[in-house]
């Protein structure tokens, strides 16, 4: 891509947030249950933003981290409470990077498209940066997996279609598609300083049916560290915009 399209990008993403006051927004946003507007993460879709990591083969737009940080950065300046980062980056970055299959296929169809909303539940305790440490169990039951463990720093919370799951069979991780109203799931909140909600994720003896299985083995770790990083690399970006609105506000001031 030219800095020229890189541009258009970012132009597109201001003059779409400039549209609503989105201070108004994200205080009304606070005390709702989800913390952002599902109607807003549709026009978000229609916009394309989901589907710019996504490979043009999987009905994506197939570009990269420069189109997404000019976006992240017009986000961070305008202060959006949707989960741009959580379901557009993370989790579709570790849905992108899991093997051909048919629920694959359908997850990344309906992340683009808006429909769905998802997260990746990959932490279990504060300050882990990498996920080859995961004490998660999925132990084999019947036709699936049978999960027991506890997830932290999960968003988005509610809201959320459903989770990727990093789990470990034996020393074996996989990455497990578990959606929200999937029994023996347990889901606290933690209401962060933004507004958004995070789920603490407690799973007992959670049943994942191997259909459900979206990756095994080692890439299941490339695909889940990649994610983690596109995502600290796009934080970088939207939190580049907040000083820069910061710096304007007090200059204004």
């Amino acid at each position: 891509m030219t800095n020229d399209t890189v541009e258009a990008f970012r132009d597109s993403a201001r003059d779409f947030l400039s549209r609503a006051d989105t201070i108004t927004r994200l205080r009304a946003l606070r005390s709702s249950a989800e913390g952002f507007d599902r109607q807003a993460w549709q026009s978000i879709a229609n916009a394309g933003w989901p589907a710019v990591l996504v490979s043009e083969q999987d009905g994506g737009l197939g570009l990269g981290l420069r189109e997404m940080s000019a976006i992240a950065e017009e986000v961070g300046q305008h202060l959006l409470p949707e989960p741009y980062i959580a379901s557009a980056v993370q989790a579709t970055v570790a849905l992108a990077r899991s093997p051909q299959s048919a629920l694959r296929a359908l997850l990344l169809e309906q992340l683009c498209t808006g429909e769905l909303i998802a997260g990746l539940a990959w932490q279990e305790q504060l300050g882990q940066l990498r996920c080859e440490h995961i004490e998660t169990t999925a132990q084999k039951s019947g036709d699936g997996y049978k999960l027991n463990g506890t997830k932290c720093f999960v968003l988005p919370g509610p809201g959320a279609d459903g989770w990727l799951v990093l789990a470990v069979e034996g020393t074996t991780p996989i990455l497990a598609w578990l959606p929200q109203d999937t029994a023996g799931v347990g889901c606290s909140e933690q209401r962060c300083v933004d507004g958004s909600v995070m789920y603490t994720l407690v799973l007992k003896d959670v049943m994942v049916a191997t259909s459900h299985v979206l990756a095994t083995g080692p890439m299941v770790t490339i695909a889940v560290n990649e994610a983690n990083d596109f995502a600290r690399i796009i934080q970088s970006a939207e939190l580049l915009g907040v000083m820069r609105r910061a710096l304007a506000v007090t200059l204004e001031y």
